[in-house]
């Protein structure tokens, strides 16, 4: 569990259905509190067991365009209520990003979010939740998929005890979820790496136009009602900024948006595929965009990595026992193991040598 965590201004700055994010300062840089919504102290233990797997998770994976995770911090007040410590991202969500800079370079921020998509993929993970608002920029204007460990901790228990899913869609948001998720004959229905690619194509969407999918609608009932009936977003006029000034091509429109879209799952286009039809249609970016569009690191960023959280943790901790009311630390541990490749499983151990939670 991280301390030393400072809230500043006591208040939050947004606020949505999964909770309320806070800034805070962790050992002089400041860091996102994003505050998970619960009602009763009870709840506060049984959603710490259902973050444990996935908080393991995330800090195991490493990537320049996937938000960095630091740890799990609670709140001194009288419910202890959790918060996922991660960098603080000044320039906001990718939709807030590119209304402040309409001149951002479109193409790189898109290949960034297919390059943290891919990493994921690689690792056996499915996001679940993709969307623009779940895209983070850094102070050098790269983006990093964020908020992909929690799509199955909502599918699971967790959600009796809190309000932080969409009631429509479980682990995701309707706008941008693929059809065979609204499949009114399966019971129980989880997103894959293919629905990720059709939500791929949705904030690809909002990235060249500016517009969230189907913002015509402003009930999802009716989003969800669409794309039962095969309705797809609506494709922006040739004379509109998303052609004149953001980089929309027909080419682009049809080989990376409406091929990532494509109905039947396993006919959507694949990752690699995009990041090359992405290239081809790219265009000459304005200058105050980020200069090298090919580069995968961060070098104007300035963030702890999770390993340098880890490090000034175990530096300034004692080791001591997990203690847990319904079980041992091999118990979490086991969660551990269920999350990380076998190959990882040591690194995940030490990893809850850091991590004392109290269940």
């Amino acid at each position: 569990m991280l301390t030393e965590i400072a809230v500043q201004d006591n208040q939050a700055v947004a606020a949505g259905h999964f909770g309320e994010i806070w800034k805070g300062v962790f050992r002089g840089r400041p860091v996102c509190m994003k505050v998970v919504k619960v009602y009763q102290k009870s709840d506060v233990a049984k959603l710490l067991k259902a973050f444990c797997r996935e908080a393991i998770l995330w800090s195991q994976l490493s990537h320049p365009n996937l938000l960095p995770f630091y740890g799990i911090h609670r709140l001194d007040d009288t419910i202890g209520r959790i918060c996922l410590i991660a960098p603080w991202m000044e320039n906001g969500c990718l939709p807030d990003y590119l209304i402040k800079r309409t001149g951002a370079n479109r193409f790189a921020l898109a290949k960034d979010i297919c390059n943290g998509l891919q990493h994921l993929h690689n690792h056996g993970i499915v996001h679940g939740d993709l969307k623009g608002v779940n895209v983070l920029v850094t102070q050098s204007g790269r983006a990093c998929v964020a908020d992909f460990g929690l799509s199955s901790v909502s599918e699971s228990d967790v959600t009796r005890w809190s309000s932080f899913v969409s009631s429509t869609v479980p682990g995701g948001t309707a706008r941008w979820q693929a059809p065979e998720l609204f499949n009114p004959d399966v019971d129980i229905i989880k997103p894959t790496k293919m629905s990720d690619i059709y939500s791929l194509g949705c904030v690809f969407y909002e990235i060249f136009t500016g517009r969230i999918p189907f913002y015509e609608a402003p009930r999802e009932p009716t989003v969800i009602s669409w794309v039962q009936a095969g309705k797809k977003p609506s494709k922006p006029s040739h004379e509109s900024p998303s052609f004149t000034e953001w980089g929309l091509s027909d080419a682009l429109w049809k080989s990376c948006i409406e091929e990532a879209w494509a109905r039947a799952p396993e006919e959507r286009a694949t990752i690699p595929y995009l990041i090359l039809k992405l290239a081809k249609c790219s265009q000459p970016q304005n200058p105050s965009s980020p200069e090298d569009d090919t580069k995968d690191g961060h070098d104007g960023d300035s963030w702890l990595s999770p390993a340098d959280v880890r490090n000034s943790v175990r530096r300034s901790t004692p080791k001591t026992p997990v203690p847990s009311a319904r079980g041992s630390a091999k118990d979490i541990s086991g969660l551990a193991e269920g999350s990380i490749r076998d190959g990882e499983r040591g690194s995940a151990a030490s990893w809850l040598e850091w991590f004392p939670i109290s269940i």
